[in-house]
Order: structure tokens, then sequence, then C-alpha cells
């Protein structure tokens, strides 16, 4: 197998290269002067096996996956991981004339098999007209936050949506949801449903950070309760605009992450990053 990454996954697919023992073959981007993208694999993939890494988070990397897919259709095998599907948003049409974006992207790619990782909308992996396998990388963030050497720790998802995630980053560690509970009709309390997070540190979990809004006001509300310390995981960290600067006004010491978005490390806080890189590695060697 050769591993091609991306415009949008130089390191991750280097990393999953590196988890396969196979060749990471260069690739050639540049930009024409009206914008286009040119794209060119280096070396051969005529009847080799291909897995091309590539995340969509823009409508260019869209289009670079699809150039990807075409440069490498001699390929014997196409192997896809795309380890953050942007646009998983619009699944479905709610209103006559939109666009379901999910199906458009996702039949728009040929390949045999093709991996996601903790898709934003689950309905989106119907669109696919290839095998889709959708993985799971909340052991990997659970596996992150036991080395870290937390004071008995909880993970606490923040809403009903991400209950699942939650537990499965927990593992046999404890977790917890958030309720909203009106007190007046300008009051909202914001707890975990079970258990008591005085004194203890808190791992607040949901599948991806976008702006940073909703999950610091969470960490904010929960810092009232007395918690030693209220952390923030994600699997994507899309981080548009100043979401760190929000975590970090709402005394966040670090976020965990992965590494299915390339993020840079400076910031107003941490990050700590467990790569998804021998998650995709391994389903692509199961696949084979």
């Amino acid at each position: 197998m050769k591993v091609v990454a991306g415009p949008a996954s130089p390191g991750l697919g280097a990393r999953v290269a590196e988890q396969l023992g196979a060749p990471l073959l260069p690739l050639e981007t540049r930009t024409f002067p009206d914008g286009e993208g040119y794209l060119r694999i280096h070396g051969a993939v005529e009847g080799e096996e291909v897995l091309v890494v590539q995340a969509t988070p823009t409508a260019g990397d869209v289009v670079a996956l699809l150039q990807l897919l075409d440069a490498s259709a001699g390929a014997r095998r196409r192997t896809v991981a795309i380890p953050y599907f942007g646009y998983a948003r619009q699944d479905r049409q709610f209103q006559p004339g939109e666009a379901v974006s999910a199906r458009a992207v996702a039949r728009a790619i040929e390949a045999d098999p093709v991996f996601t990782v903790n898709i934003h909308s689950p309905q989106a992996l119907s669109h696919f007209r290839a095998p889709v396998q959708d993985l799971d990388a909340a052991p990997l963030l659970g596996e992150r936050i036991r080395r870290m050497g937390l004071r008995d720790p909880i993970v606490i998802a923040p809403d009903d949506g991400a209950e699942g995630l939650a537990r499965r980053t927990a593992g046999k560690g404890e977790w917890d949801v958030l309720e909203k509970k009106r007190l007046s009709a300008t009051e909202v309390q914001i707890r975990p449903k079970e258990c008591a997070i005085q004194g203890r540190d808190v791992v607040l979990v949901d599948d991806m950070v976008t702006t940073g809004g909703t999950i610091a006001e969470a960490a904010r509300m929960l810092q009232r309760q007395g918690p030693r310390q209220v952390l923030v995981a994600c699997v994507h960290p899309v981080l548009a605009g100043n979401a760190l600067d929000k975590l970090h006004k709402a005394g966040v010491p670090r976020l965990i992450t992965t590494d299915t978005l390339e993020r840079p490390q400076a910031g107003p806080i941490p990050l700590e990053v467990a790569s998804v890189a021998p998650l995709i590695a391994e389903a692509a060697k199961k696949r084979r």
C-alpha cells in the first residue's frame, strides 16, 4: 500500500504511512492566477493499492480530494480516509430548494472503502455509494485523558447528543451528562444529572469545538460548582475565529483533541493531541 497525504492532512497522512510502514508519495500543489488549484501525485500508482488521507473542512479541500481520486484512478484499489468530513451538517432537505451537501459530496467520492472519523451526522453515511465505515476516536481521547494524571476525573457530555461519546471516552471511568434547569425567567442552572463534581477534574467532551461559545458557557457555569478544574475535549478541533480565546476566558486550562484537523499549537491554551493515525492505519489493514 502507498499513502497520499492531501493538502489538508499532510501531517496525519505522514503519521498513517509511518504506522503502516508504507511509502508516502510526494504531492505537488499550486494555485493558478485565477485561483484554480493544481495537484499532482509523484510516484507510481498504476495497479497499486493507494490510501488517500484528506480532510474536507473547506470547499477547496473537497475539490482537492476529488483531484486526488482522479490522479489515483489507475490504482488497483483506492482507500480514502476523510478524518474530518466537513459537509455533514446539511444531511437532509429541511426546506424546498436546499442542497443536501452531505449527499452531493458523498456521492462524488469513488473508493473502496471510505473511512470517516466521528462524522458529525451519522445520517450522512447513508449518502455514500462506496462502502463506508465511521471510526471512533473516543477511546484515543480517553487514553490521553488517563495519561494526564487528573484528580478523580469525570467525563461529562454537554447534552444528550454527546452522551455516547462521553461514555466511550470515559471507558471504565465515571461519566455524566449536563442538564439545564430554569430557576427563573432570566436564570438557568447547568449541572450534571447524577454526579457531584466539587474538588474533581472535569472533562467536558463533544465531537467538535467550532466557535467555542456553547462549550465555554457550559465550562463557566460548571466552575461555580467547585470543581478543581474544567477541561474540554473534542475529536475535531475546528476552532473557528477566536474559539480558543473563549475557552481561555472561561477558565479552561487546556484542550484535549485529535489531529483530524491540523491546527497550530500556539494559542492562549495548550492542546493535548492524540493522533488518529493508528485508528486509520488499523482500519485500512483490516479492509485490505
